[in-house]
């Protein structure tokens, strides 16, 4: 589909961050398709929390992260908060931010109720010269693991929040 306000340069980016990304975990990146998302409607008033909320003073492993996410679902909430392990994107490691973000998506959907799972990137933790093609592969890697949707920032860090660039993103 076409994207509008997309440039062909950040056509050709993303093209290319899927094959980067595709290559690195070994599975296909699902493209976005804005069309799916038309009539998307929240029925109640739905109930969110935050699975393993960014701590720089504790590590927060995967395991944490998808126990929490579990326990939260079976208490009914319907909407999971996950942010990215920024320290796995700083790395480059693709295969680890994606297990993590598996994990946790898997917790979200149990076979008694299942909940949305949103990944939060932190955008501006991202070094300027990686920065926009970080946002793209924490998208793409996101959906590949499930995740219904992303955010950019928590709006916690002193990054600065993130700008309408990686919005377009």
């Amino acid at each position: 589909p076409e994207f509008p306000g997309f440039t062909p340069e950040l056509k050709k980016l993303i093209t290319e961050r899927a094959a980067v990304i595709a290559a690195a975990v070994g599975e296909k990146v699902p493209l976005p398709h804005l069309e799916d998302l038309a009539g998307y409607t929240v029925e109640a008033d739905p109930i969110a929390s935050v699975a393993s909320f960014i701590d720089h003073t504790i590590l927060k492993t995967t395991a944490t992260k998808a126990a929490e996410a579990a326990e939260l679902v079976q208490m009914g909430v319907d909407e999971i908060d996950m942010v990215i392990n920024v320290g796995y994107m700083l790395d480059r490691d693709f295969v680890a931010a994606l297990a993590d973000i598996k994990a946790v998506a898997a917790a979200c959907r149990q076979p008694e109720r299942s909940a949305i799972l949103k990944v939060i990137l932190e955008c501006g933790s991202y070094p300027e010269e990686l920065h926009d093609q970080m946002i793209i592969d924490g998208c793409m890697l996101s959906a590949i693991a499930g995740a219904d949707f992303v955010k950019t920032s928590t709006g916690f860090n002193n990054f600065g929040g993130a700008t309408f660039h990686d919005v377009s993103l």
